[in-house]
């Protein structure tokens, strides 16, 4: 199983962000380099790719607020 978690560099201190899309949908399969989901911090929209190939499974919903280094997914290796 790998954790999908936003990434500790992409904002600072105390800013948050918003899954603004999921490109793939829960439980369908995704190869490592796929764009997965879009995140919305400020005005800037981030791309999330995924880091293997595998299942992907959704553990938060779009418009949900995020804080750096949340989990957001998983992916079950095939």
């Amino acid at each position: 199983m790998i954790e999908l978690r936003i990434p500790l560099d992409w904002w600072s201190g105390e800013q948050e962000g918003v899954l603004t899309a999921w490109h793939v949908d829960d439980g369908q399969p995704v190869r490592a380099g796929d764009v997965i989901a879009d995140i919305g911090v400020e005005k800037a929209q981030m791309e999330m790719e995924a880091s293997s190939s595998g299942t992907l499974v959704h553990k938060v919903g779009e418009g949900e607020v995020l804080a750096a280094g949340q989990l957001i997914g998983i992916i079950e290796p095939d």
